[in-house]
């Protein structure tokens, strides 16, 4: 989580991961942790890397992944 997907032949990195309680505080991404009662557990898991240049990509599928907030 801490480090993201690394993108390929130009591609951008993706989005690090985050583990975190409900209640806000963030947890470390190994070891033994404790959930409080009445809390949840948040995992906010990372996205992949992006594979060649945005630059190059198609205008729609560009403008299909804004609408989608995947830019």
């Amino acid at each position: 989580i801490q480090y993201p997907a690394r993108g390929r032949s130009g591609g951008q990195s993706g989005g690090a991961g985050q583990i975190r309680l409900g209640s806000g505080p963030g947890l470390r991404g190994k070891g033994k942790q404790i959930v409080p009662p009445g809390d949840s557990l948040v995992l906010e898991l990372p996205g992949g890397g992006g594979y060649g240049p945005p630059e190059l990509r198609d205008e729609h599928a560009k403008e299909r992944d804004g609408r989608a907030d995947l830019a």
